[in-house]
């Protein structure tokens, strides 16, 4: 468990500071809000491969859209059993308002899921950190 919570520590404090962190998606969904449930619903992830490149503020992908997320003030840091998550507000490559969240799931190994939302949709992308 002292292995898992460094990690995260580690993971965070690498986020802050200049250094790039790249991820890669192996799995891609979408998610929809219910207000009835209150709780996020998932889609079945497809496959995925997709890179994402967090360097100074910015996360980048290498889609078809180019897609860029200008990350602003950060909204949530909670650190639950299983898992940690940190949240953003942000603006994407068309100058939409949304948020970006990074969960750190406690598992072996850790599984972190990027997730993109705009208002009661959210887009999901289950990554694994790319060791550079």
């Amino acid at each position: 468990m002292k292995k898992i919570a460094f990690a995260f520590l580690l993971t965070v404090s690498f986020m802050t500071t200049c250094a790039q962190e790249v991820y890669h998606a192996y799995e891609s969904g979408i998610a929809t809000f219910s207000e009835e449930f209150k709780r996020w619903v998932y889609d079945t992830p497809q496959p995925s491969d997709l890179t994402f490149i967090l360097d100074r503020g910015v996360i980048t992908v290498n889609d078809r859209k180019g897609s860029a997320y200008i990350l602003g003030k950060e909204f949530q840091n909670e650190n639950k059993p299983d898992r940690g998550d940190l949240g953003w507000d942000a603006v994407d490559e068309d100058g939409t308002k949304c948020a970006v969240k990074l969960i750190f799931y406690r598992e072996i190994p850790i599984r972190i899921q990027i997730a993109c939302i705009y208002g009661s949709s959210c887009y999901y992308f289950n990554t694994h950190r790319v060791n550079r």
